[in-house]
């Protein structure tokens, strides 16, 4: 029996790519994706939203590099590759690699995947009409994506490979990552919106910090999201998040915005008030510089935290 080695090999050639390789040794393993079948071939083969992967992933919730499949003619085994929103495997998010059997399902962004073995015939192993769900038991402790918004402020960005993302993938991403949390939130099941969403609303506070330009919708999306979780959580730290968002790019909130915020401090919602006073020196100079309006929304911002 072939013996899998967790170091890992060369990646593989392109799936998609015809007359390549070969010598290397298809094997019993397929992907299903409604009608797409992709046979797994002995060796290494990365998955992830860049088109140099040998799996192309259409998912905004995807990283440019998501996982990796290490194949043997007996066993199949997938890790993440230290991506943003995470592996799930039949709804659980895994934490490093995990070793699959047919019928497992695997959840990458929203592009769900079914595990075959082309030696049985098994009726059942097809994929969903939608994706499977994460299941909120499985929250990895040591991350600061379900644990510790506030814990972005004080750790430089990571130095992911999908820092380059544009703002019209990362508004795709909160769409779509949001619906996702939506159906989370409305079956109770916080923990999982939380790890569904975080992830991505970390990357967008990365990204300003790198002076990337933020378009209106993914800040929108953001700060939208940002009170969701505040609101189904109690915690604070998501409104310090959107605090710390609008701090670094030096924007004023919108009125609405501002309103949910107190209406959360007067319900005992605890926030950084450190944070809170550096925003509001900002928030005096875009008022000396604004026009009316902005002078009325900077007062509501300078009125936040008052008893």
């Amino acid at each position: 029996m072939a013996r899998h080695s967790d170091t890992p090999t060369e990646p593989g050639p392109h799936l998609h790519a015809e007359g390549e390789a070969d010598t290397l040794k298809i094997t019993r393993w397929k992907l299903l994706r409604g009608k797409q079948e992709i046979r797994l071939k002995v060796g290494t083969q990365t998955m992830g939203r860049g088109f140099d992967n040998d799996i192309v992933i259409e998912s905004a919730g995807a990283s440019r590099l998501h996982a990796r499949l290490h194949v043997s003619l007996e066993l199949v085994t997938i890790e993440d590759a230290g991506s943003t929103n995470g592996v799930f495997i039949n709804g659980e998010r895994i934490k490093f690699s995990h070793d699959l059997v047919e019928g497992d399902r695997i959840l990458i962004g929203t592009v769900e995947y079914v595990v075959a073995d082309t030696s049985s015939n098994r009726p059942d192993i097809l994929p969903s009409s939608e994706p499977a769900s994460p299941k909120p038991s499985d929250a990895p402790r040591d991350t600061p994506v379900a644990e510790d918004p506030s814990a972005w402020r004080s750790s430089p960005p990571a130095d992911q490979e999908e820092e380059e993302v544009d703002t019209t993938e990362k508004c795709d991403a909160i769409a779509t990552l949001g619906r996702l949390a939506d159906r989370m939130l409305v079956m109770g099941r916080t923990d999982a919106a939380v790890r569904i969403l975080g992830g991505h609303l970390r990357s967008v506070l990365d990204a300003v910090r790198r002076n990337e330009k933020l378009d209106e919708a993914t800040l929108r999306g953001a700060t939208q999201y940002g009170m969701k979780l505040t609101g189904a959580t109690n915690d604070g730290r998501w409104i310090d998040y959107v605090i710390d968002l609008h701090l670094t790019i030096g924007r004023l909130m919108e009125p609405e915005t501002v309103r949910q915020i107190q209406m959360r401090i007067a319900q005992g919602v605890c926030i950084d008030q450190k944070l809170l006073r550096q925003y509001k020196l900002v928030v005096q100079e875009l008022m000396a510089r604004g026009d009316e309006f902005d002078r009325m929304i900077g007062e509501m911002i300078l009125g936040l935290g008052d008893e």
